[in-house]
C-alpha cells in the first residue's frame, strides 16, 4: 500500500490519458498541437512549428531541445504555474535552461523532452476543460483500478508515501512539480503493475487496454514510432521506451528517476504478459535488475546489464506475483557483485519471483 512518486514513469500513463482523447475523436495525432492551444504557444523557430504534432510529442520526435529533466520544488516553495513552466522552467535539471523551443526539424530524430509532456498536459486541460489530474483520474486511473494513484501533490498522500532515501540512507523532501504529466504521478507498485499489465491481454482473456482503451489503440501506442538517428534501431513508442526486441515484438516500459534517490522501472512483454515493476529509493538498483530480467526473460543479453545483483538491506523486498507481473517495492538497498546471478524462477501462470 506504500505510495511512490514515480517520476518519469508518469509519462506512459500520461500517454494513455492523451490517447483516450484521440480514441474519442477529440484529438488528432497528426494535427499541429497549436491547433488546440490558447493559453500558451510555441516560440518562433527557424523550423516549422506546425510540424509539432501530438504524435511527435508523445514519441519525443517533435524537435524540442529542452532536454527536461525537472528537479522539482521543495515543499515550502510554490511550483510555477503550467504556463510559467512552459515559458521557462526554473526547476530545469542542469545543464538545461528550461526553455521549450523547436531547435531541430520536427520528425527528424528522437530527443528526450520532458517539456513535450508538459505541453501535452496543457493540451489535455485545454481540450477537456478540466485539470489534468481530474481528467486522468476519471479517464484512466480509476477505470484501471489505480484508485489510490493520482497526479499532483495533496497532503493526504504523506502518511502513505515512501521515504525519499538518499545515498547516505537519510530521507529528503519529496519534491513538487509543475509538470505532472512528465514527473508527478503517485502510485503503489501494485498499481503500476496493473498499468503495465494493461498493455497485454490478461490471463483470463481480458483485452489489452482493459476497456480504458481499445486493444487496437494499445497496439498503436506500443508500436515503434521513433529512432535515435534516422534509419537506426527504433527506441520509443507513443509513450513507452523500447527495451529489447523479441521474436514477437518488443519488451517495453519506462524508468523513473529523480534526486536524491528515486529509482523505478517497469517492463512488460505485451506478447506474453510477463513483466516486472521495481520501485524504490536509495540507489540505482531498479534499472540494473531490469536488465537482468530482460536477459532472463528473453534469452538476449542487454548491453546495459551489469554484474551486480540486489540484496535487500534495512527492509526486506516485498515481492508479489501479480498476474504475469513481478512487483518489487524496496526501501533501501545494497549491491553485491555475483559471478552468475540467478534472476528468477517461474512460479505459476507467467509469474516470477527473484531468488
Amino acid at each position: 500500500e506504500t505510495l511512490f512518486q514515480v517520476a518519469s514513469m508518469s509519462m506512459p500513463v500520461s500517454a494513455w490519458v492523451v490517447m483516450t482523447l484521440v480514441e474519442d475523436g477529440r484529438l488528432d495525432l497528426d494535427q499541429p498541437v497549436s491547433t488546440y492551444l490558447t493559453r500558451w504557444e510555441l516560440p518562433p523557430s527557424e523550423f516549422n512549428t506546425d510540424a509539432v504534432t501530438v504524435r511527435r510529442l508523445l514519441s519525443h520526435t517533435a524537435g524540442l531541445t529542452d532536454g527536461l529533466g525537472y528537479l522539482g520544488f521543495a515543499p515550502g516553495d510554490e511550483p510555477q504555474s503550467l504556463e510559467e513552466s512552459l515559458m521557462r522552467a526554473t526547476d530545469a535539471l542542469p545543464p538545461g535552461d528550461g526553455i521549450i523551443a523547436v531547435g531541430n526539424p520536427p520528425g527528424a530524430a528522437w530527443q528526450y523532452s520532458g517539456g513535450g509532456y508538459t505541453i501535452l498536459q496543457l493540451l489535455v486541460e485545454e481540450v477537456t476543460g478540466q485539470s489534468f489530474s481530474n481528467y486522468a483520474d476519471q479517464a484512466v486511473l480509476d477505470p484501471l483500478g489505480m484508485t489510490s494513484a493520482q497526479f499532483g501533490w495533496s497532503d493526504d498522500l504523506e502518511a502513505r508515501l515512501a521515504g525519499n532515501y538518499s545515498g547516505d540512507r537519510q530521507t529528503d523532501d519529496v519534491l513538487r512539480f509543475s509538470s505532472l504529466a512528465a514527473a508527478e504521478l503517485y502510485a503503489t507498485a501494485s498499481e503500476m503493475a496493473l498499468f503495465a499489465a494493461a498493455a497485454a491481454e490478461g490471463p483470463n482473456g481480458e483485452p489489452a487496454g482493459r476497456d480504458v482503451l481499445s486493444a487496437q489503440t494499445v497496439g498503436r501506442i506500443i508500436s515503434p514510432h521513433s529512432e535515435a538517428v534516422q534509419g537506426s534501431v527504433p527506441v520509443w513508442t507513443l509513450g513507452y521506451q523500447l527495451y529489447q526486441q523479441t521474436e514477437t515484438g518488443y519488451v517495453i516500459g519506462h524508468q523513473g528517476t529523480n534526486v536524491p534517490g528515486l529509482f523505478h522501472v517497469f517492463l512488460v512483454d505485451p506478447a506474453t504478459g510477463d513483466g516486472i515493476v521495481m520501485m524504490g529509493t536509495g540507489g540505482p538498483v531498479a534499472p540494473r535488475l531490469a536488465c537482468e530480467w530482460i536477459t532472463w526473460n528473453t534469452g538476449r543479453i542487454s548491453n546495459a546489464c551489469t554484474p551486480f545483483f540486489v540484496v535487500p538491506a534495512i527492509r526486506p523486498a516485498v515481492i508479489v506475483a501479480f498476474g504475469g507481473i513481478i512487483v518489487i517495492a524496496i526501501a533501501v538497498y545494497i549491491l553485491v557483485p555475483l559471478i552468475a546471478p540467478r534472476v528468477g524462477q517461474r512460479i505459476g501462470e507467467g509469474a516470477t519471483e527473484s531468488e
